[in-house]
């Protein structure tokens, strides 16, 4: 429960949107990318990805209060 006796807070909320717009942009670049050599491919999936374990990391850390228990 957020400090202001939300469930969910404005920052929470928030970063599951900065993160959808992630997953959005690295989709489109992948889209409009003529090359597909195998590296590009891997770097947009690594981006993807290491936002969302960024994420579940600090979900599981009390340390991180305003992220903690949201999964």
């Amino acid at each position: 429960m957020a400090p202001n006796g939300k469930i969910y807070s404005f920052w929470s909320g928030g970063m599951t949107c900065y993160g959808a717009c992630i997953l959005m942009v690295n989709l489109t670049l992948l889209k409009m990318t003529n090359n597909y050599t195998g590296w590009n491919e891997l770097i947009l999936f690594l981006q993807t990805i290491t936002f969302w374990v960024t994420v579940r990391i600090q979900n599981e850390d009390p340390i991180f209060t305003v992220l903690f228990g949201n999964w």
